[in-house]
């Protein structure tokens, strides 16, 4: 008899990638005895040291022989404490962690690009050491609020293949390939065009940007047309204007664009496509 499989969907495997890098770094925080307990006290979770003693105390005792503690696992907590925090002790955890962990280990683009998908960026302290901290930036890529959360929903529900695009770009955004996630995100507006209007074309993004521009009796449906009156009366289809202009920035810095696109231009890119797709959807 087959056996029955349920299968997790993309963004809980995208976030299982995100949570595994923490949760290494949480183990990395602890050398010795006692660390984990530490961490716990220091984020505001004493509460919970007794419940996690054996599984954050990596050695055990014979005398004065140490052998490894079979029980060891701080991956396991973090996967199965982290989820559960709200959001205040979420950012304490990861800040503790963050401060308690050589990054340099690690490589700090890769911190900094997981960090930016939790809503948090990556802060030197020069004058303590050259020391790294965080700090709660603007929402992040996966965690930007309710209406992310609902957008996330909606494209799940309604429009699988546009989520797999979207799913993909946060993806490679978190392994710093920034042509990659730019062009996933011309993929997503792509998608969302053709599933809404059959066709992804300029007509069908002035259908979707629900603007009508009309000079001296004639209605204008052409781009070409459409920018002139533009550099003429500097006002008109400013939503298509808008789409049109975003999809020529993600052509020009993707794959086979003729710029090499940064960290901040795939942010802007990403945090650019969730405000349309929020738009477009009426979320």
């Amino acid at each position: 008899m087959k056996k029955h499989i349920i299968y997790d969907d993309d963004n809980e495997i995208s976030l299982c990638k995100t949570y595994e890098f923490f949760a290494q770094l949480f183990d990395a925080a602890i050398q010795n005895n006692g660390d984990g307990e530490i961490l716990l006290r220091r984020s505001g979770l004493s509460s919970l040291c007794a419940e996690y003693e054996c599984e954050l105390t990596p050695f055990s005792y014979n005398g004065q022989w140490q052998n490894p503690n079979v029980r060891y696992n701080p991956k396991k907590v973090f996967f199965e404490l982290y989820p559960a925090l709200d959001d205040k002790h979420k950012y304490i955890f990861i800040k503790n962690i963050i401060e308690t962990t050589n990054l340099h280990r690690v490589g700090i683009t890769q911190v900094e690009n997981y960090l930016s998908l939790l809503g948090y960026s990556l802060e030197n302290n020069y004058d303590v050491h050259s020391h790294y901290s965080i700090k709660q930036s603007t929402k992040g890529v996966v965690e930007r609020g309710e209406d992310i959360t609902l957008l996330e929903q909606r494209l799940q529900d309604d429009f699988p293949n546009v989520f797999r695009a979207y799913d993909e770009a946060l993806s490679t955004f978190g392994n710093g390939e920034y042509k990659s996630c730019i062009d996933n995100c011309r993929t997503v507006f792509e998608k969302i065009t053709e599933a809404l209007e059959g066709s992804s074309n300029d007509q069908a993004i002035l259908s979707i940007a629900k603007e009508r521009l009309v000079d001296g009796g004639n209605t204008l449906t052409s781009k070409r047309k459409i920018y002139e009156y533009w550099l003429e009366y500097k006002k008109g289809a400013n939503r298509y204007r808008y789409f049109t202009t975003l999809y020529s920035i993600m052509s020009g810095l993707g794959t086979h664009g003729e710029e090499s696109p940064q960290k901040a231009d795939a942010v802007l890119i990403l945090r650019a496509i969730e405000d349309i797709l929020v738009w477009i959807l009426e979320i």
